[in-house]
């Protein structure tokens, strides 16, 4: 494989040392770990290269790796003069090595293939030149993660190569850039007549001068790499006759004033800050934009698939279940009939969690080993209980939508991975396996989403210190009157051991009754809640003083819990007053 470096329309042949300063460090790391992998001797290859060239490499390994790399390069130097065979031979190799490999080196744009044996590296200006000509003939101008190579003046000088048909580039209607390239832009705007831009990979709310230039603008598409609060781009402003905004991954703070000049606009998505309880005032003015009820702007996120915060209460969690489920389903049915990028205006208004993050990748294209290697480590990390089982629900979903699995499979195998009475999915599927076809095609999943109250273990708290309080000061008997009978029919642990408190049972005789009841619970978090109840019965029967019982309870529950119980022990002093 023989490589060479075009300038000026001019060839000459390349060797290592002009190939290595044109590869971005993280690609180089990467060539590195597989040039270990694949047995090249990298001591002789680089043996009497320029230091720069060594030093550049020797930056891109660990450093017990560099360490070794530089003995053996030393030792190499010392065997083998510089025009040695055997030195010319791994040189050779390597540069093979690096055509066969040449998608990890350079964009694609960098690298014209010439043939089997030859490949050619472009001049800045030359892959310009390309990309401008390939523009020509679709009207959209591309630019692809190459700020490394592409400077301002480069730009200039390729627009100067069309000196007899500039007229042309204003056939180029659309722009499509990555952050990185943004300070190159200048030029593309006074020389093509840019209708639409999308700009991908931003980062920050910060923007290059030369955004200022883009006037004329009808489409305006952002894609944010990760999440983060913004305003309006400023230069926006410019924009008079735009028509489309679309902002994807961050969140907007604030409408300046200026926003209700774009009078032409109609179609715009974006996803606005939830302490802006109503859209402002000045929105009213754009007489063009369709109505926020057709969700052009949409301005509350859907509620989270995967709460955040405290620990999750059992509702939290069949609430969270349920809407995950709903969605993913939904999705599922999209991505089959018009396929994954479809899913992307879907997912815009998502909440910022793992849900989000797998879709993002599968409709970007990750591999689907990477997607579940992320997913799953990910998963690894969470210690809540709920949280974690919705992670893994998530998971299955996310990998099931790339996959391209049936929604009725898929439905099956979300109804198998959870234990919720009367669980909608549970009975739709069902009534299919019964011979009822349509049953998981109309399943009312917001039915079942309840009121999510005051949590379980805090309502339970309430309870058996009031009762406390009772029994300390009118006896055991005087709990008779406040039995809660539909709970005891139900066999909740507490309430079930309850009247055998006040009729004076043993609590050996007790515990046994209640801890088999606690023997048939399959859901950990609800098991915990029941042995405390089961306690609170002993500590009860016995008598116990305030702080004993109080701080036993406590004891069984994570911190944001006890947070909660303390605070309510904080505000009702009397509670437990003897």
């Amino acid at each position: 494989m023989t490589w060479f470096i075009s300038k000026n329309g001019i060839k000459h042949k390349a060797e290592l040392e002009d190939l290595f300063p044109l590869i971005e460090d993280w690609r180089l790391q990467e060539i590195l770990y597989i040039i270990n992998k694949d047995n090249i001797h990298l001591p002789l290859a680089f043996a009497h290269l320029p230091n720069e060239i060594k030093d550049l490499v020797y930056r891109n390994m660990s450093p017990r790796l560099s360490r070794k790399l530089k003995k053996e390069i030393k030792d190499a130097e010392e065997k083998y003069s510089k025009d040695d065979v055997r030195i010319q031979v791994k040189r050779i190799d390597l540069l093979a090595f690096l055509g066969k490999h040449k998608g990890l080196l350079f964009s694609e744009i960098m690298i014209l293939s010439l043939n089997d044996e030859e490949l050619i590296i472009l001049s800045s200006v030359e892959a310009i030149i390309r990309l401008f000509e390939k523009a020509l003939k679709n009207g959209t101008l591309g630019f692809y993660r190459l700020g490394k190579y592409f400077t301002e003046d480069d730009v200039n000088n390729a627009i100067e190569s069309f000196s007899n048909r500039k007229n042309e580039l204003k056939q180029i209607k659309a722009l499509w850039i990555y952050e990185e390239n943004l300070n190159i832009a200048a030029p593309i705007f006074e020389a093509c007549s840019i209708e639409s831009l999308e700009i991908y990979g931003k980062t920050n709310a910060l923007w290059p001068l030369s955004m200022e230039k883009c006037q004329g603008l009808k489409s305006i598409k952002i894609w944010y790499r990760k999440e983060t609060y913004i305003e309006i781009p400023p230069w926006i402003k410019n924009s008079i006759t735009l028509n489309c905004l679309y902002i994807f991954g961050a969140t907007i703070t604030f409408f300046p004033d200026w926003f209700t000049n774009l009078q032409t606009l109609s179609d715009v998505k974006l996803t606005i800050d939830k302490t802006l309880k109503t859209l402002p005032d000045n929105i009213a003015n754009l007489t063009n934009l369709e109505s926020v009820d057709n969700n052009k702007i949409r301005t509350p996120l859907v509620p989270e698939f995967i709460p955040q915060g405290p620990s999750l209460s059992y509702r939290c969690f069949c609430n969270s279940y349920y809407r995950l489920a709903e969605t993913i389903l939904l999705l599922s049915k999209k991505a089959r009939l018009e396929g994954l990028l479809s899913l992307e205006d879907d997912i815009v208004n998502f909440s910022n969690d793992l849900f989000l993050t797998g879709m993002r990748m599968i409709i970007d294209g990750t591999d689907c080993d990477d997607v579940q290697h992320i997913l799953t480590l990910n998963i690894e990390r969470e210690h809540d209980l709920y949280r974690k089982k919705l992670m893994e629900i998530a998971e299955v979903g996310i990998v099931g939508i790339q996959f391209g699995e049936s929604p009725i499979h898929l439905a099956f195998r979300l109804a198998s991975l959870v234990d919720i009475k009367d669980n909608p999915l549970d009975e739709a599927c069902s009534k299919y396996n019964a011979g009822d076809l349509g049953a998981l095609s109309d399943i009312n999943f917001k039915a079942s989403i309840k009121p999510e109250e005051e949590r379980e273990e805090i309502c339970f708290f309430k309870r058996v210190l009031a009762l406390w309080k009772i029994a300390r000061s009118e006896g055991l008997l005087a709990l008779e009157k406040h039995l809660d009978h539909e709970s005891i029919a139900s066999r909740d642990v507490f309430e079930y051991g309850l009247p055998m408190v006040i009729d004076g049972w043993n609590f050996e005789d007790i515990d046994k009754i209640l801890s088999s009841l606690i023997s048939q619970e399959n859901d950990p978090v609800q098991k915990n809640l029941a042995l405390a109840k089961k306690d609170a019965i002993r500590l009860m029967q016995n008598g116990r003083n305030p702080d004993i019982f109080t701080t036993t309870l406590c004891a069984y529950f994570d911190g944001y819990i006890v947070r909660d119980m303390k605070e309510f022990l904080y505000q009702n002093t009397q509670q437990i007053d003897g």
